[in-house]
């Protein structure tokens, strides 16, 4: 089966290199303090509904309740799908935020809790016939279904009785900055040993703790519990070592490595792999929110730098990532101009919107695969790029692995 969903890991040749035990490179620059870097215009006038949503979902129970779905359309109205009547207690919340924004309740045919259950159930036992993703409409009205090929959509109808959009397309494909040092920070490059002359590179995601310990946050296919990761060897900076990966939540696209020391910061703004971090700026990491359909949000990868301008178009994607892992918790989202969202070496890094303080965002997920079938022309030093990408839910990380992200 051809893999739908290109994971942006990078594995690359290199020499054997002797890892440097130092706290931190002498020779590298200072690292990057605030200023420039995301700065998305989308986002700023969309605030007040992404506000809205957020006030909407804390009252809302996905799991039990009839919510179908919230979508921002632009930046004029948010719409709530629901089958049936919304309880008491959201609608006290929608007239509230109606003070503020336009709120419309929009009926749906579906729960988001059956269209979940129908999504997971297809890709699990599905990929015999060819389907290798599926996620519930914002609207819930059904659900969209990827295959393999066109010989394979008729019958892929035949297994769901929701109604089902079908296309065709490969399985989403797993997609650092390059000299971070002692308090560790996201959205800079890891990688591991492969072997003597091969390593793999990934980017990291957000600083936080977990059971009792500091950690970063990277995508789960950028490897395994047991993996010991560095940050890369360059020209002006030496090898130094990252941590092990102690812990890893396969489904939600989760790996978490043990550092010594982290901050609530991730890296913006374009790459240097030199490590003298020319071009690249900091942000402080203010919080977490659950991201929306048709929110604009930023990625920040070490191979692409900071992308922006990429619309959410579906939450709740299920996909097979590799053999035996199915991603449950995945965000579809894509430049509509079809320029560059994400390049392969950007794996597990930090997905994100802008707060309304200029040097700080908030946290909505981590990196993880591109849609191969929408190449892009390349940012940064990525050379393999795409226009559509899919990202891990914070939310889900960390509801269920004891994750606590890091301000700064």
């Amino acid at each position: 089966m051809s893999r739908a969903v290109r994971s942006a890991l990078v594995t690359t040749t290199v020499a054997i290199v002797t890892l440097v035990s130092v706290t931190g490179p002498a020779s590298a620059a200072p690292k990057p303090g605030p200023g420039g870097g995301a700065v998305d215009e989308l986002q700023e006038r969309q605030r007040p509904l992404v506000d809205a949503a957020t006030r909407i979902r804390a009252v809302v129970d996905e799991e039990r309740s009839n919510f179908a779905g919230i979508e921002l359309v632009g930046s004029t109205e948010l719409r709530l799908y629901w089958k049936g009547t919304p309880s008491a207690t959201v609608g006290t919340v929608v007239r509230q935020v109606r003070q503020r924004v336009p709120v419309k309740i929009v009926p749906a045919a579906y729960a988001l809790r059956e269209l979940k259950a129908e999504a997971t159930r297809l890709v699990t036992t599905g990929t015999a016939s060819g389907v290798v993703l599926a996620a519930p409409l914002a609207d819930g009205s059904g659900l969209r279904v990827r295959v393999t090929s066109t010989t394979r959509m008729a019958a892929a109808r035949t297994l769901t009785s929701m109604p089902t959009s079908v296309e065709v397309g490969d399985a989403p494909t797993p997609t650092g900055r390059w000299a971070d040092t002692v308090p560790f920070w996201g959205g800079s490059t890891i990688e591991r040993q492969i072997n003597p002359n091969t390593v793999a590179r990934c980017t990291t995601a957000f600083a936080g703790r977990r059971n009792n310990q500091n950690v970063l946050l990277t995508a789960g296919h950028c490897g395994s519990t047991g993996n010991a990761f560095t940050t890369p060897f360059g020209t002006y900076f030496p090898k130094i070592a990252v941590g092990t990966a102690n812990y890893k939540k396969a489904d939600l696209e989760a790996l978490f490595i043990p550092v010594s020391d982290h901050r609530g910061r991730i890296y913006d703004g374009g790459v240097d792999p030199t490590g003298q971090g020319i071009g690249e700026f900091s942000k402080g990491v203010a919080g977490w929110a659950p991201p929306e359909v048709g929110q604009y949000v930023c990625q920040s990868g070490s191979y692409s730098g900071v992308r922006c301008s990429l619309r959410i178009t579906l939450k709740w994607v299920t996909y097979a990532l590799d053999a035996g892992t199915i991603v449950s918790n995945g965000v579809e989202a894509q430049r509509d101009d079809r320029a560059n969202a994400v390049g392969q070496g950007d794996s597990g890094g930090p997905v994100f919107r802008l707060h309304s303080d200029p040097n700080r965002v908030i946290a909505l997920g981590v990196q993880s695969a591109a849609d191969p079938s929408k190449p892009a022309t390349c940012t940064g030093i990525a050379t393999t790029c795409f226009w559509r990408l899919y990202f891990a839910d914070l939310t889900q990380i960390v509801g269920h692995t004891g994750f606590t992200i890091t301000v700064g």
